[in-house]
């Protein structure tokens, strides 16, 4: 169907709609000049992406991105690692921290500083990208400006300027949301391969009497260095994970080192290759150096000031992303450098704290023509009201992330939940007290969550009962797929609860609840009627999605042809208290709490009465209608509680039989159970829901292999795109075959590998229990010729790292050098690499090296999915292949290419009582 994107134009359409993909055609914003061989760029041509930025006109043209990295990117360069800049005589220098792709912040700070010029120049100290959102138009303005005048702003690397970084945090997937997969991964590579020649530090000259300043983004190297020592170092590489001693070192450290208040070099809390340096390290790098400061970024001030000062006033922390990450308490700060003779402070700092951009184009038309000091003195005002309404933002948004936690946390422990609270509920009808629900959350999901608020919020106590129906609670939350609902079991019950509850809440007599469903009146449920009923019940859904609901209310596969379904009103009725089963109504007294577990055998006995009434062969909803209408009495179309009980009461006998009370009060609080809107009538959708029960005997356990297939995709997400990234798409393409991923989510999903051959008949105390399988399947890969050792031919041909630790065969613990290495060696070198690593992310990493050979490997045979059909997919969260299979199919289509870095960014956890999700202006990409 169509909302797969069985096809890219398909995929392209929607994706445009949602303003995830550019336009080819869409009209350039740059305007670039030429002269001779210079290419430069135009003040007019500036201030149009200047307002095109602040007044947000949708994303910089891929064209213009790719053309500004082409002619700005080598001016921002620089040939050597240590750049020296001067201070304009009669002007200043700027220097920024860190932006992380916070665009308000740097335009926050031009208006309060002046554009940057020849005479008001700019440096920023490195980590423009990851984080935030606009990392690309930071650098849009950024070449633009250089272009307009190549002194007016430069730019030292920082950390995040490199891939082992920005792969991870953000640029990557802003790129490629911003472009698509295929332009959006050439961008970023091209960013990438310029982020590389960016200079490493920067010597800021102040004039004879002012200060000499030492830029780096992070610190000093570990070892005693001379400016003119760090100017000749190779600053055109990627950062190494573990540096060797040497360059390499001197290179990571000037990214990643951070001061410490005790002398010498020390360990750092960001990993065991960071150091962190002392004050005697400055002072003596001053020293030799002839400087008078050390100015760096990197990290926000722990006062939450834009700035602080350390190691006696010789080292400055300067960070200028404020409210960092949008959920941060912290001013941003820049650093004003004056040359000595002239007017004002040699050394300013400046604290900012970013207003909106509405706000700032306000701002802008307020001023215009102003002083400066009449600007920051607008500005300042404007933060003071800004700050006032971020911090009630942080406190909302704060409150909706712990929100957002708990309904995520929810989805990856239902079944937990459902089994403790299944456990204690004895009576069986999904019910308990507000203080087990709390109980059980704790239990199951950790302590850190506030359980009151969650209560308070998602209101699952009943006002009277004071009781939780937890098969409700856990219905409540579900993952959803570019923001909609998925054609699977438990989408279903949800879209159930939705109708069910809306025609409930209309207390409608049986003839008007046919007509509603039937608007036809001749005894069938159209997919156009399906439609319309959603729509009444504020339950919206697209026509293709709703073509797949509507399938599964009929009873026949996703996919069928609407226009050839016989859908009788009262199969239609059936299916709908079917999945509506689990979502059971509460007891609100004492006199009704007996009533849930006896429903069934109330069922069993009106059912029985009714089958002489009824046609042969009549479904249990036409069965429950014919004794319905002729129980009314009164032909109202709902019975009232007194008709109710003296219906049942002609059926006293077989009551009795079915051990249920019969008594006239017993009688009277089956009809005030059955009364779910409390009118002291009872209507038959409020009979029919009352006695349909869950006949799986699964509870919330009863799911399709979709369920499963999409609730894991979502939990195991980063996963899967680290095993995909390492083991089938080396390009970094971010496409892969739908079989290369079917073969990933097997492998990822494997959390009980089966019991492998010769294991250590000893288990190892170190490494995770489940880990010799893993272990045992990565040497058996390793092991081309099968004897039951790995030679240093055999290391050679795969090439093997695990937690970036190479594998050689002296490293593998060849203890006796036979020139083999058995399992048991093996099994010690995981141990070896657990402890040096902390155990961080070994079994991923062991995964990803499985998953990189068996692909490889199968692609040498004849079908991976054959091959490796028993060890790969047996018992894989309890899925077989071709359900994993389907699952893929019904979320990309009939094709074999998979975009696989957008497509696991689709997945989401929403609230089904959210009534945004069921809206057709929803803005979850209808």
């Amino acid at each position: 169907s169509s909302w797969r994107s069985k096809n890219r134009k398909q995929t392209n359409k929607q994706e445009a709609k949602n303003g995830s993909q550019q336009s080819q055609e869409e009209a350039s914003w740059v305007e670039l000049q030429e002269f001779g061989d210079t290419v430069f760029a135009t003040e007019e041509a500036v201030h149009e992406v200047l307002h095109k930025l602040k007044t947000r006109q949708g994303f910089v043209p891929y064209n213009d991105v790719k053309k500004l990295l082409e002619y700005g990117g080598p001016k921002m360069q620089g040939a050597k690692a240590l750049v020296q800049l001067t201070v304009p005589q009669g002007g200043r220098m700027v220097i920024v921290g860190d932006t992380h792709g916070q665009i308000e912040d740097v335009l926050w700070i031009f208006f309060k500083n002046g554009l940057p010029s020849s005479s008001n120049v700019y440096l920023f100290n490195g980590d423009v990208v990851d984080r935030g959102k606009n990392s690309i138009e930071i650098f849009v303005l950024l070449f633009m400006l250089k272009l307009l005048d190549p002194k007016c702003v430069y730019l030292n690397r920082g950390n995040h300027e490199d891939t082992t970084m920005n792969e991870h945090f953000g640029f990557r997937k802003e790129c490629l949301r911003k472009y698509g997969v295929s332009r959006g991964n050439e961008l970023y590579h091209a960013f990438n391969r310029m982020f590389l020649g960016l200079p490493l530090y920067t010597v800021v000259e102040a004039g004879k009497d002012g200060p000499r300043a030492f830029v780096v983004h992070a610190g000093l190297p570990r070892i005693p260095m001379r400016l003119h020592q760090l100017e000749r170092i190779n600053h055109r590489l990627e950062v190494p994970p573990d540096p060797s001693p040497g360059m390499e070192e001197i290179l990571f450290d000037c990214l990643w080192s951070d001061p410490r208040p005790t002398p010498g070099i020390g360990s750092s809390t960001r990993g065991a290759a960071v150091v962190t340096f002392g004050p005697d390290v400055t002072a003596r790098f001053l020293k030799d150096n002839h400087l008078s400061l050390l100015i760096r970024s990197h990290e926000v001030p722990s006062d939450d000031h834009g700035f602080k000062w350390l190691h006696n006033n010789q080292c400055l922390t300067v960070f200028s992303a404020s409210k960092y990450g949008g959920h941060g308490r912290n001013f941003g700060g820049v650093v004003v450098v004056r040359p000595s003779g002239t007017p004002g402070e040699r050394f300013t700092l400046k604290e900012h704290w970013a207003g909106t951009l509405d706000a700032l184009v306000k701002l802008e038309a307020e001023t215009e023509g102003a002083a400066e000091q009449i600007k920051n003195a607008a500005a300042e005002v404007c933060e003071q009201r800004q700050r006032k309404a971020d911090n009630i933002a942080m406190l909302e948004s704060a409150e909706a992330e712990v929100v957002y936690h708990a309904m995520r946390q929810v989805v990856a422990k239902r079944h937990d939940l459902y089994q403790y609270w299944s456990a204690i509920n004895k009576s069986g009808d999904m019910h308990v007290d507000a203080a087990v629900w709390r109980e059980g959350c704790t239990t199951i999901l950790g302590e850190s969550l506030p359980l009151f608020m969650l209560q308070k919020t998602f209101g699952v106590v009943h006002p009277k009962s004071g009781l939780v129906c937890f098969s409700r609670f856990l219905e409540r939350f579900k993952v959803s797929f570019h923001g909609r609902p998925l054609p699977t079991v438990g989408w279903a019950r949800a879209l159930a609860w939705r109708v069910v509850e809306s025609l409930v809440k209309a207390n409608l007599a049986l003839p008007e609840l046919l007509k509603v469903i039937d608007r036809s009146g001749d005894g069938c449920v159209t997919f156009d009627q399906f439609k319309s009923l959603l729509k009444e019940c504020i339950a919206w859904l697209p026509s293709d999605v709703a073509e797949q609901f509507y399938c599964m209310f009929a009873g026949v596969p996703t996919g069928t042809k609407v226009a050839g379904i016989h859908l009788t009103v009262h199969e239609f009725l059936d299916r709908l208290a079917g999945f509506y089963a689990l979502t059971r109504r509460i007891a609100t007294d004492q006199t009704t709490q007996w009533v849930p577990q006896a429903l069934p055998a109330i069922r069993n006995v009106i059912l029985a009465d009714a089958a002489p009434l009824a046609r042969k062969g009549a479904s249990a909803a036409e069965r429950l209608a014919v004794w319905f209408t002729h129980s009314d009495m009164r032909n109202a179309g709902l019975l009232s509680c007194d008709d109710f009980a003296t219906a049942l009461s002609r059926l006293s006998g077989a009551l009795a039989q079915a051990k249920v009370p019969s008594t006239v009060g017993a009688l009277k609080a089956i009809g005030t159970y059955c009364d779910a809107t409390e009118t002291g009538t009872i209507s038959f959708l409020e009979l029919l829901t009352a006695l349909t029960v869950d006949q799986t005997g699964k509870g919330i356990d009863h799911e399709s292999a979709l369920d499963k297939g999409i609730g894991f995709i979502y939990l195991k997400r980063e996963s899967i795109r680290s095993a995909l990234r390492a083991g089938c798409d080396d390009e970094g393409s971010g496409i892969i075959s739908k079989s290369a991923f079917v073969a990933a989510l097997g492998i990822v999903s494997q959390e009980k590998p089966p019991p492998p051959p010769q294991l250590l008949r000893t288990p190892s105390k170190i490494l995770p229990a489940d880990f010799q399988g893993l272990a045992r399947r990565l040497f058996n890969l390793i092991d081309a010729n099968k004897d039951g050792t790995i030679d240093q031919d055999e290391f050679e041909a795969v090439g093997i790292e695990v937690n970036d630790v190479p594998l050689t065969l002296q490293s593998v613990c060849d203890t006796d050098w036979s020139g083999g290495a058995t399992f048991t060696d093996f099994i010690r070198f995981m141990e070896v690499v657990h402890e040096m690593t902390g155990g961080n992310a070994l079994t991923a990493s062991v995964i990803d090296q499985i998953l990189r050979l068996e692909l490889q490997q199968g692609t040498r045979k004849a079908d991976l999915r054959d091959e490796h059909r028993g060890s790969l997919f047996d018992g894989v969260a309890g899925m077989r292949p071709d359900e994993l299979e389907a699952v893929a199919t019904m979320l990309v289509g009939q094709g074999d290419a998979i975009e696989y870095e957008v497509f696991l960014d689709c997945f989401a956890v929403v609230d089904v009582m959210d009534a945004k999700l069921w809206s057709p202006d929803s803005e979850g990409g209808w």
